[in-house]
């Protein structure tokens, strides 16, 4: 099967294997919610689910996709208030995935309601000035010095073509974190360089499939000049979509995790703490379970909801920029799950996440598993005061105008 397609069901992976075949673009955005519906059997078990996406278990994906096939309005929103955690259909009974309705959705809806495309600007990585660069960038103390790679070739051969990509999330809100990750990728002579670009989860997963194609070809283009061919990587999301950014190129993926258990970076806590688990890690587990591994000292407690039927954080699918409350709903769920456990501490594999919840009240501290192996956590007070800086910054709002590409120079 093609790299980075997933299977909706026979009659799905049927056509998209064909255009697969034909070497044709991936992204078909009516033939694959259309694959969809003609696949979901409406049974109705993904709509019986508590992310507040749908009501009194109606419309089922299927019904969704058919409605706005057909041109309906009544459930419009609902694509966009969809975290994109595919917990709904992890018992799907025909294999299919939500995130496969409704990323193609969102890229019809788009074409549909242009006036929808301004609310997602500031999330635009294909953009050269977006929130993450901005910040980071501002931070440095030069708001307009927007830059992709930091490093230099003076390691063994193998290091000296591998790059750490550490997210956008990672990189904006927690600098000297992964200043830090990326000297000991160094020292331990793994990764030469850091990349500060970001994988295209921000808009791509909005819908943004014709900008997302660009932006791969400049991707590519770059990490061939600089003969990158292993990345490292710390984010579920970003390994999720990564090997479809770098589609047809040989370079190499690593799970950061998976290396500091190699390494035996092993953390000497004995609190009781609880995991977590990312969306994008739900089925697989990889990011969850190196991780867990490296607390052997610390003791567990289990959520009612972990792992494969882990709860979103609040902050997935960037329902964020249209519906808050959608967010917060969620959050709360999450949250009171948590403190229910009584731990002493809760971590993810994902700094999204971890940036989510720490925008709800909850009684558990919050971090991400790095903070500890690292000894070196992030003091989101300041975070969030660097972001309300950015956003009343004339230079930003300047800047937010513009349209300059990302890797164009």
């Amino acid at each position: 099967m093609c790299q980075g397609v997933r299977p909706l069901g026979t009659l799905a992976y049927n056509r998209a294997q064909t255009r697969c075949e034909e070497g044709l673009e991936m992204h078909h955005p009516l033939e694959d919610v259309q694959d969809f519906s003609d696949s979901c059997i409406r049974c109705g078990l993904c709509a019986r689910t508590d992310c507040g996406n749908f009501s009194n278990g109606e419309p089922n994906l299927g019904e969704l996709c058919e409605s706005i096939l057909n041109g309906e309005e009544t459930w419009d929103y609902a694509p966009f208030t969809c975290a994109l955690c595919n917990r709904c259909t992890i018992n799907c009974p025909v294999d299919l995935v939500a995130s496969r309705a409704t990323k193609p959705l969102r890229a019809l809806l788009l074409k549909q309601k242009p006036e929808l495309r301004p609310l997602y600007r500031k999330f635009r990585t294909d953009l050269k000035y977006n929130v993450f660069s901005a910040l980071r960038a501002r931070d440095a103390g030069d708001i307009t010095n927007v830059t992709y790679i930091q490093g230099e070739a003076n390691l063994g051969e193998d290091a000296n073509h591998t790059a750490f990509f550490p997210g956008c999330a990672l990189y904006a809100y927690a600098p000297e974190l992964t200043a830090k990750v990326s000297q000991w990728l160094r020292d331990e002579d793994i990764a030469a360089y850091t990349l500060t670009i970001c994988c295209g989860a921000t808009f791509y997963d909005v819908g943004f499939y014709d900008e997302y194609d660009a932006y791969r070809e400049r991707v590519q283009a770059f990490l061939r000049e600089k003969e990158i061919k292993r990345l490292v990587v710390t984010c579920p999301h970003c390994a999720h979509l990564l090997p479809q950014l770098i589609e047809g190129m040989e370079i190499e993926i690593v799970r950061l995790p998976d290396l500091l258990v190699e390494r035996g970076m092993i953390s000497q806590s004995t609190e009781t703490i609880t995991f977590h688990d990312a969306c994008y890690d739900r089925s697989a587990g990889f990011f969850g379970s190196a991780a867990r591994s490296l607390f052997e000292n610390a003791t567990f407690k289990s959520m009612p909801h972990e792992k494969r039927d882990c709860l979103c954080c609040g902050g997935g699918g960037m329902v964020s920029v249209c519906a808050p409350d959608y967010c917060a709903y969620r959050r709360n769920l999450r949250l009171a799950e948590i403190d229910g456990v009584d731990a002493d501490r809760v971590l993810s594999t994902c700094f999204s996440c971890v940036n989510s919840l720490q925008r709800g009240v909850g009684s558990t501290p919050v971090q991400h598993y790095l903070e500890q192996i690292f000894d070196c956590p992030v003091d989101w007070g300041e975070v969030y005061a660097s972001v309300d800086a950015l956003f009343a910054d004339p230079a930003y709002a300047e800047l937010s105008e513009n349209e300059e590409l990302t890797l164009v120079d």
